[in-house]
């Protein structure tokens, strides 16, 4: 998966939790993450390597977490691009 925050690019090959949460403490508060993902073979089988990591995961299997760290009504996808894109807006404002 590839996090895209205000024109920086971090490329995240084991998405965890940890690294959305790190994505959203990039962007300013009214700011938007766009997530990527490249999903290999699309078995969800992950594959190791000596100095990467491949989840072979759809786009769409990250949805859940991404919404657990930016909050339901702040994530939106784009299937056309298969794209998950977050919004960092306080729930109680937005």
């Amino acid at each position: 998966m590839r996090g895209c925050a205000q024109g920086q690019s971090t490329t995240f090959d084991n998405i965890s939790r940890a690294h959305i949460e790190l994505c959203k403490s990039l962007i300013k508060e009214t700011g938007k993450v766009y997530f990527k993902v490249w999903p290999g073979n699309c078995t969800g089988i992950g594959t190791h390597k000596a100095d990467s990591f491949q989840s072979n995961r759809d786009y769409l299997s990250y949805v859940p977490e991404v919404r657990y760290v930016f909050g339901r009504r702040n994530v939106e996808i784009d299937y056309e691009n298969e794209i998950i894109v977050a919004k960092n807006c306080n729930p109680i404002f937005h």
